[in-house]
């Protein structure tokens, strides 16, 4: 299993280097979606009973995440909704210390550090936080993983997939790779126009001129191929072994892929037709799947609601 993820992340890196906004659009397109929705089902099947009511004062947070998403897509201005948009991330990510009950005053405090810092961010950075908690969040499936793990092995796994999720970007940042592989950074078979007018995506706009902006574009696009074989491979598989917590009816397995692979498709068509505009509208989903992250692992990181059941690794 560790060499058939190393010859995936091989591949991937090959990929993100050589056909930057290629791999880029063409992953959204075809995996974006699929992880949305894995994502979404294992969080509830792991965390929606344990976070009881709570659960359902998140959603309605990510709901109104929805509605702020989706009046941008419908032309409202951008300050206005990037600033909307965050200040929701904040109150998502200080929620823990509100919503959850029995709490110990020190199991407060990563929630209260996680809304401090991104409060101090949009106040010093206000242009830099959107792509920094776009390109951060590719690495919240290590947290996810930490939560479930168990066993003499916990830690050598854990161990694996930083390298893979952080250390593969990070060696892409450096530019020593791009060197020698020169690429076609243009090139891509849905995503109009060149590299340089999709950099918004993980690029802050303040650094699209640098020389180092591609670099930056390839580690965090390396970054998102591993994010989506996390969510979409790895989580289910280690959900599907552990107790059920849902607090929604999800569907069986099969039916569930089913659904998915149709709306993926549907959405594969938007992307042929408008890259921009499919984007924007799959951006309503992914962002509500994002910032749900934030809480869930907040909460636990604090210690709060415990669940010895986990996946034993030996």
């Amino acid at each position: 299993m560790i060499l058939a993820f190393c010859a995936v992340a091989l591949v991937a890196m090959a990929f993100a280097l050589q056909w930057p906004l290629a791999t880029y659009s063409v992953s959204l397109a075809t995996l974006g979606l699929a992880h949305v929705a894995y994502e979404f089902r294992y969080v509830d099947g792991r965390f929606g009973r344990r976070f009881a009511e709570a659960f359902r004062w998140l959603i309605g947070l990510l709901v109104l995440v929805g509605v702020v998403r989706a009046a941008s897509v419908l032309g409202a201005p951008k300050v206005w909704t990037t600033s909307a948009e965050l200040a929701l991330v904040i109150t998502l990510a200080g929620s823990p210390m509100v919503l959850l009950d029995r709490l110990q005053w020190w199991q407060r405090i990563p929630a209260a550090l996680g809304a401090g810092f991104l409060a101090l961010g949009a106040i010093v950075f206000p242009t830099l936080m959107m792509p920094v908690l776009a390109v951060f969040h590719n690495f919240t499936p290590l947290g996810f993983l930490a939560e479930v793990l168990r066993g003499p092995r916990a830690k050598f796994y854990l161990a694996f997939a930083t390298l893979m999720l952080v250390g593969g970007p990070l060696l892409l940042m450096t530019g020593i790779l791009q060197t020698w592989v020169p690429g076609s950074p243009d090139v891509s078979p849905i995503a109009p126009g060149p590299l340089a007018s999709h950099l918004q995506a993980y690029v802050a706009s303040d650094w699209h001129d640098r020389p180092w902006a591609t670099h930056l574009f390839q580690a965090a696009v390396f970054a998102q191929l591993g994010h989506y074989v996390c969510t979409i491979v790895v989580m289910p598989r280690i959900g599907a072994k552990l107790p059920q917590q849902a607090v929604f009816p999800w569907p069986a397995p099969w039916v569930f892929a089913g659904i998915v692979s149709v709306a993926t498709i549907a959405l594969g068509v938007g992307y042929m037709a408008n890259f921009s505009q499919a984007r924007q509208v799959y951006g309503i989903a992914a962002a509500m799947h994002a910032w749900v992250e934030f809480p869930v692992l907040l909460a636990v990181a604090g210690g709060w609601g415990r669940d010895e059941n986990g996946l034993r690794v030996e």
